[in-house]
């Protein structure tokens, strides 16, 4: 893939794969599907480059422990779907300053970090099948939140 640096969209969903650093090259890429295969983490170098460009990020069912990070924010990434996987937090957040879509469901995430708050355009937060037993108050501060997706928690209120 090093040679061919034009490509916008990859999908190598449904395969055997454990690693995405042969995307490190993809200056241009804005989609990235790779769901169903093996990945177990995310090298800060395997989106670096794609960093400023990427747009969704899709890697549901594999064995994430944390979600994707790079040495840049993902300024454009609207789109981040975890859902499937092993994550207990959601560390940097943050880096995704732009994001309307978060789905993270069936994980094992306890708590949502108080960063949650800096996405202001988060439309759309999936949470479900977690283990989560408190909402921060800072979740309020999301006015742009239309869906808030919770069930199977351990959530004992709701405020």
């Amino acid at each position: 893939m090093e040679d061919n640096k034009d490509i916008t969209y990859v999908d190598v969903s449904q395969n055997k794969i454990e690693s995405l650093d042969s995307l490190r090259h993809l200056a241009k890429l804005e989609i990235v599907k790779a769901a169903h295969n093996q990945i177990k983490a995310i090298s800060v170098d395997s989106l670096t480059t794609s960093a400023a460009t990427l747009k969704a990020i899709i890697l549901n069912n594999n064995e994430l422990r944390s979600i994707p990070r790079s040495y840049s924010p993902f300024k454009l990434v609207n789109t981040l779907v975890v859902s499937h996987n092993e994550i207990e937090n959601l560390k940097g957040i943050e880096m995704y300053p732009n994001l309307k879509k978060l789905s993270a469901s069936n994980n094992a995430i306890r708590s949502l970090p108080l960063e949650i708050k800096r996405l202001v355009g988060l439309a759309e937060l999936r949470l479900a099948h977690n283990k989560i037993m408190t909402l921060p108050d800072s979740i309020s501060d999301n006015v742009n939140l239309k869906m808030l997706i919770l069930n199977d928690n351990m959530i004992n209120s709701f405020e």
